[in-house]
């Protein structure tokens, strides 16, 4: 692979590393309902968001999470942040993760409440001793960035290392950069190409990247071409430039089999 191969997977790491594990976007643009959500009529959104109101009004923390984030994102309701903090908070003192988890990044963004980082990571770090991987991330996105707290590599990666060991996708992609690079950790291409096997097993596509090119060049793996064209056509499933242009110059250079050629 070229330098400018190289150069290109490792912006587009950083890039969906930023995008991916950061700090909370403060974006107010409500997402876009699922189809089934779209086509539902307002009596039946109305008649289902009265039954999750109930139940959180009756003590459930799921419901109580589940009518924050309605109240949050809007669409379907009114947005309103405050009230969405509100059943955040029940749900939290609850002892919800979920529940604790949005309360944070709502402190983090200061929607609804007064932005507060402390808090905010009060909040990170109570979701994650239950064990949430996203909340994790976000403690170390925090410390990656410097962002509330001290600047920490060291300290990110340990809650990437974290999120990572409990499923994250993100945390995988990050861990197995680290071992890729050797700064952080020593370098260990066998290592970093275990944690992208996982990520890339999620579908997250900067890993599926990383192991193309890994078996394209025998990086940590016995060299095989075939192995890479998978990899590289799994990343072609959403890359309609890069990938292709990459499995165009394997069968240029004779490096695919007559069985795997693009067509």
């Amino acid at each position: 692979m070229s330098t400018h191969s190289r150069q290109f997977l490792a912006i587009l790491v950083l890039v969906a590393l930023a995008l991916g594990c950061g700090a909370p976007t403060t974006s107010t643009s409500a997402p876009t309902p699922p189809e089934p959500v779209a086509k539902k009529t307002a009596f039946q959104v109305s008649a289902a968001f009265r039954a999750y109101q109930k139940a959180a009004e009756d003590g459930d923390a799921d419901a109580q999470v589940a009518v924050g984030r309605g109240y949050e994102f809007g669409g379907l309701i009114p947005r309103d942040y405050v009230v969405a903090v509100r059943w955040y908070r029940l749900a939290a003192e609850q002892g919800s993760a979920g529940g604790q988890r949005r309360l944070a990044l709502m402190y983090h963004s200061g929607k609804g409440v007064a932005e507060d980082k402390k808090e905010a990571m009060k909040w990170y770090r109570l979701a994650a001793e239950q064990g949430s991987a996203k909340a994790c991330c976000d403690i170390a996105g925090m410390y990656l960035m410097g962002d509330g707290v001290p600047k920490d590599d060291g300290e990110a990666l340990k809650w990437y290392r974290l999120a990572a060991e409990r499923g994250s996708g993100y945390g995988q992609v990050v861990v197995g950069s680290e071992y890729l690079k050797g700064m952080l950790v020593p370098q260990d291409y066998a290592e970093a190409n275990k944690w992208f096997l996982k990520a890339a097993r999620q579908g997250m596509h900067l890993a599926q990247y990383q192991l193309a090119v890994s078996y394209d060049e025998g990086r940590g793996v016995p060299q095989d071409y075939s192995e890479a064209a998978k990899w590289w056509r799994k990343a072609a499933e959403w890359d309609s430039f890069y990938a292709p242009k990459m499995l165009e110059e394997m069968k240029q250079a004779g490096k695919l089999p007559e069985e795997t050629e693009t067509p």
